[in-house]
């Protein structure tokens, strides 16, 4: 977000965010870089407001939006807080030329679809590089990801621990056998990776080693690098826009 908008000189903005989960951190963050960046930022203002539908919400988000001197709008909110977001700015004549709105991935939703009418065209928001990748390379991705992981522990170990169990079937741990069942419930299901060996898990530690052989993966010239909260260290992102046809079009790439 911030390489796009230096890359652009966008360096005074707004904060704008609804009262969704994770907004203070999302806060947090953003005055945390700007304070230590050496890119000199104007962190303008930083609202934070319900953005449901609602008589008293919106005579107090109208008097918030009109308040905004700035052109640039960075946004934390839903998918559907976003439509309540931009009906209302529209309304204020935030929206249209010179102004520029940069949404989160959440808050696009399905970019395969056609966004609600309230979305103003322009409107920024980067996401994942693997937004139009085909199930089967996704799958093949995730597969890859547990063969170079039991190929390294393999290689490290000498053997291969059993497996005993799919994403269909509960799980049930051996008392006595180092199984391959959480690593496969992990990885396919959506357990996240971080939470397999927590120490209140009754992942074994057999199975809590390969894991770890699965955190630093280089597949197909690929980084499959996860941090200890599960997420891809140097994900691939791209920017994309929403244009006049009302369809999300990919405008640059991002190198995590």
């Amino acid at each position: 977000m911030f390489k796009v908008m230096e890359e652009y000189n966008w360096d005074s903005f707004v904060v704008m965010t609804s009262l969704y989960p994770g907004y203070e951190a999302y806060v947090d963050y953003i005055k945390s870089f700007t304070d230590t960046s050496y890119f000199m930022w104007d962190l303008q203002d930083v609202l934070s407001f319900d953005m449901s539908a609602d008589t008293m919400n919106d005579i107090r988000a109208r008097r918030l939006l009109q308040q905004i001197d700035a052109q640039v709008l960075l946004v934390y909110c839903s998918h559907e807080e976003a439509q309540y977001l931009f009906s209302l700015a529209t309304e204020v004549g935030l929206t249209g030329p010179g102004y520029i709105w940069i949404i989160p991935s959440m808050a696009v939703g399905n970019p395969d679809i056609l966004p609600p009418d309230s979305f103003p065209v322009g409107l920024i928001s980067i996401i994942t590089d693997r937004w139009r990748m085909s199930l089967r390379k996704r799958v093949r991705d995730g597969v890859a990801i547990v063969v170079k992981g039991v190929q390294s522990f393999r290689k490290q170990r000498g053997f291969i621990p059993e497996g005993h169990s799919d994403c269909q079937n509960p799980v049930k741990q051996s008392a006595t056998n180092d199984s391959l069942f959480s690593i496969f419930h992990g990885v396919f299901c959506p357990a996240a990776i971080h939470l397999l060996c927590t120490n209140d898990s009754p992942i074994s530690p057999g199975d809590c080693e390969l894991v770890q052989h699965m955190l630093n993966v280089t597949w197909e010239h690929n980084d499959f690098s996860f941090n200890s909260n599960g997420y891809l260290v140097n994900p691939a992102m791209i920017v994309i826009t929403l244009d006049r046809e009302r369809q999300w079009d990919k405008v640059s790439f991002l190198d995590g």
